[in-house]
């Protein structure tokens, strides 16, 4: 189009100089001067602009769309032509850790009517688990002749936490739940009798305790309401995620898939547990987990920490000398450990580590070993875990 314009601008300029006529120098003076009247208008336009954006997912899954909203609103009489909407975004993933992540770019050219509001949706999907940075500097306005443009700024910037998939897993828990009375969790579909927690509400039968009549409720209502008591429970299974094996991010991905299609199931199946993994200064991040909201918050964590966890030394290797978790100390009955590839010297490793409980080894890869690991090993993906019907005696 600028092209065109300076190509027209000259022959109407020669032409004026052959014949000398007003007509002609009219046009000329017009064309002259058209830019200037654009870059004016232009200028109007973007200053009665109203732009908002918005990020729908703080928290998304990985290989789900998450959306950034941008709500364009043109007041001005004219059209604008073009608004182009540029995201530079970076995916920080475990397998970042020794280079630094580099920028993306993802853009959309859109018109905006006279006084309408436009909304325009980005759509980023996330492939690995991690943390999405992204942010909208400026948006570029471009006026319907493509003569001249104009940015706005914006400066905004977000993140989005991508999370593992769970999913379905069939299997089977014997003695799950073990009572203690020291806990602070509390079981989810047994209730019991310690008295600092309300498993839920109901209506009086015969053979209930008077003491367990709430008697403000009961006065309004036409039958007494007993309270039942919570169970208190003991966190008894161990999730140990090892990432020392992993090469790129998807066999972290898949890690990652494992343990909360582990930590879900344990979740329907009312079995508090606990979900632990390495930080590369030594120290274990951990989590006891007994409810949805505790879940998510877990691997929110996780996630968020991504850049931290270690894939150079071995969870066991780890776990020997943190602080804050021992197997033994804290009588874990059943530890599950999650890794990319299994040798017999890890295993033999996360035996020792162990102690007493028991270990079940997820190999997240396919078998690609003729050693005898001597421990009870599953290779197997999440997705197909379905396919197993797993039993934890606890």
């Amino acid at each position: 189009m600028f092209i065109t314009y300076i190509i027209l601008t000259f022959f109407i300029g020669i032409f004026h100089i052959l014949y000398k006529g007003d007509l002609s120098f009219i046009i000329l003076a017009f064309l002259i001067s058209l830019p200037a009247v654009m870059f004016i208008i232009l200028a109007i336009q973007v200053k009665l602009l109203k732009i908002t954006v918005s990020s729908d997912n703080a928290v998304s899954e990985r290989g789900k769309a998450a959306l950034v909203r941008v709500i364009l609103s043109n007041r001005s009489i004219l059209p604008i032509a073009a608004c182009k909407i540029s995201v530079k975004y970076r995916s920080v993933f475990m397998s970042d850790i020794s280079r630094k992540p580099t920028d993306e770019r993802y853009s959309i050219t859109v018109p905006v009517k006279q006084r309408t509001v436009e909304t325009v949706s980005l759509s980023l999907i996330p492939d690995h688990c991690g943390v999405v940075e992204f942010q909208i500097k400026s948006i570029k306005i471009t006026d319907f002749l493509g003569f001249s443009f104009l940015f706005r700024k914006i400066g905004f910037a977000d993140k989005i936490i991508v999370l593992p998939n769970a999913f379905p897993m069939n299997g089977s828990l014997e003695n799950g739940i073990v009572s203690g009375s020291e806990s602070n969790t509390f079981s989810a579909v047994k209730s019991g009798d310690d008295p600092s927690e309300i498993f839920q509400l109901r209506e009086y039968r015969d053979g209930d305790r008077h003491n367990r009549i709430h008697w403000k409720l009961s006065s309004r209502s036409d039958s007494f309401i007993v309270k039942e008591l919570s169970q208190p429970v003991n966190s008894k299974i161990l999730i140990l995620c090892d990432f020392s094996e992993c090469v790129g991010a998807a066999q972290t991905d898949m890690i990652f898939d494992m343990a909360m299609t582990l930590s879900s199931f344990f979740i329907r199946n009312g079995t508090a547990h606990t979900v632990a993994a390495a930080f590369d200064d030594c120290t274990l991040f951990n989590a006891e987990i007994s409810n949805d909201n505790e879940l998510y918050s877990a691997f929110t964590g996780l996630c968020t920490n991504i850049g931290r966890l270690d894939s150079s030394h071995g969870i066991a290797e780890i776990a020997s000398i943190a602080d804050n978790i021992m197997m033994i100390r804290n009588g874990f009955s059943h530890v599950l450990a999650i890794t990319a590839a299994i040798n017999k010297a890890v295993a033999g490793e996360l035996s020792r580590l162990c102690g007493e409980a028991r270990l079940t080894i997820f190999c997240t890869s396919a078998e690609n070993t003729a050693e005898d690991i001597g421990e009870e090993v599953i290779f197997s993906s999440a997705e197909k875990l379905e396919e197993s019907n797993l039993g934890f005696d606890l």
